[in-house]
């Protein structure tokens, strides 16, 4: 029989009663068994509210421990779950949550459907709560064109894939550093993965320095980071220089530079994996990418529970040397479905399209080139972003490129080419570099960054990036209309 997640959690609550569970944003220590009766406290609460097994609820948590608390009570209740304000999620997917919960006072009109959570639910539990039906999460995907798509995850799905991330990745060794947002599912579960194996979740801090300060206090040894919070905490080791106690590093939803990989590995003194996943499909391959430094995007081989194969844009299927769209047939236990409807994810063979586009390498390492949403068509070319980033990070001075397509009026598309410099850059050298290698049929549009536009998961948003730089442009080309006036 199955094990219930939500059985899974008390049992570790109860197993590792005194040890540190979390540190939340003041870095004030919570223990397994502090966690756990404010766990029973929430359900109680959200019980009295009038949430039953079944029902929808929206969360939109500020504080990153009280919505993780928040979401193991419902999830005990049987409810399920999805992330963000209940009116946001009606308008935009149109749905009707049952509830709304949240840590601050709703903008919108007040109903008794929205509820807040308050101080005064953190208190000794009242009450024996049992465990209610399944529990599940719904969280947004991408999906293979870019457009925000529903996935349902039960309760017994999310403890499979738990346990699966452990047994191929190796569970946590010590307190572990989260760096994502607390909305996005990266940070439920990486939280989770730390319940589970008895370590001391950290959240990152406001800033940076701060982060480092917890990390060394604590004694942080893993951390669970995405491509935006790597690339601040790489910025504050580089400025403190100051020994750290981490064994291992984690970077997932986005592809790791080789070149800034080594500087981190060389900075920090441990090594530095990319991980390759989905909502979709779960972890697919991870990868220490210093292991192929003259080769971007390379994630490793791809899980031998899993398949992988290649098509073309015609469906056709697709040399894996050449590549194409990935799709990965994935173990059952771990498989998701569409919501609502509940319809499989997986095609009747049970291929799931990840929307990627990549190759195989001849070692049998999965190569990643890019999105197949984020394809830039520049005077009838297709290209993945890759192609270009590869080009900008061969030159002087970039230490990290992002490109994407900047809408240009007309139906026209110029390439958009976001850097992060260091010593040695010269912005003119760079952009006469860049024209000569792609000649006039690109049109460059080259930006100067210090952080770049992410999503809720920390991925960089190639899309929001593009509206940036479309808007710059139009504001130039009205400042030159107004002085010619």
């Amino acid at each position: 029989m199955t094990e219930h997640f939500s059985a899974v959690v008390e049992a570790r609550c109860r197993q590792f009663a005194d040890r540190v569970a979390v540190h939340d944003v003041t870095a004030e220590a919570i223990s397994y068994r502090s966690l756990f009766a404010a766990v029973l406290s929430f359900a109680a609460s959200a019980q009295d509210a009038g949430v039953k097994a079944g029902d929808l609820v929206a969360i939109d948590m500020a504080d990153a421990t009280a919505g993780n608390i928040l979401r193991l009570a419902l999830l005990r209740l049987g409810a399920t779950l999805i992330n963000g304000r209940r009116s946001a999620i009606a308008s935009k997917f149109g749905l009707e949550p049952a509830w709304g919960f949240q840590d601050a006072p709703p903008e919108a009109i007040y109903d008794a459907r929205d509820v807040t959570v308050e101080p005064g639910w953190i208190r000794p539990p009242a009450r024996p709560i049992p465990i209610s039906g399944a529990g599940a999460l719904v969280s947004s995907s991408s999906g293979t064109t870019g457009l925000p798509k529903l996935r349902l995850m039960t309760g017994a799905t999310l403890l499979a894939r738990l346990t699966r991330a452990d047994d191929r990745r190796g569970a946590p060794a010590g307190p572990s550093l989260i760096g994502y947002r607390p909305a996005s599912s990266p940070g439920f579960n990486h939280f989770l993965r730390c319940l589970l194996a008895g370590v001391a979740a950290v959240p990152t801090r406001a800033t940076p320095a701060e982060s480092l300060r917890d990390i060394r206090a604590l004694g942080v040894t893993d951390a669970y980071l995405s491509p935006f919070n790597f690339n601040q905490l790489l910025a504050a080791v580089e400025a403190d220089q100051g020994p750290l106690p981490l064994q291992r590093i984690v970077v997932g939803g986005g592809a790791l530079d080789p070149k800034t990989a080594a500087r981190a590995e060389a900075l920090v003194g441990c090594a530095v994996f990319n991980t390759y996943g989905s909502s979709e499909t779960s972890g697919i391959a991870r990868f220490q990418v210093t292991r192929s430094p003259d080769q971007s995007g390379v994630v490793g081989r791809v899980a031998d529970d899993m398949e992988v194969k290649f098509v073309q844009a015609t469906g056709m299927p697709a040399d894996p040397r050449t590549g194409g769209e990935i799709m990965i047939r994935v173990p059952p236990e771990i498989q998701v479905l569409n919501f609502p409807g509940g319809s499989p994810v997986c095609d009747e063979d049970g291929w799931v399209a990840t929307g990627d586009i990549g190759q195989l390498l001849a070692d049998g390492r999965l190569r990643l080139t890019g999105r197949k949403s984020e394809l830039l068509n520049i005077g009838g070319s297709k290209h993945a972003p890759s192609f270009f980033e590869d080009l900008a990070m061969d030159q002087q001075g970039i230490r990290r490129a992002v490109a994407f397509a900047v809408p240009a009026g007309g139906g026209t598309e110029h390439v958009g080419l976001a850097v992060e410099v260091g010593a040695g850059f010269d912005l003119r050298a760079f952009g006469l570099r860049m024209q000569h290698l792609l000649g006039p049929t690109y049109p460059l549009q080259i930006g100067v960054v210090d952080d770049f536009a992410t999503t809720p998961a920390g991925k960089v948003d190639r899309r929001r990036l593009g509206d940036i730089f479309a808007a710059a442009h139009r504001e130039r080309e009205n400042n030159i209309l107004q002085k010619t006036d």
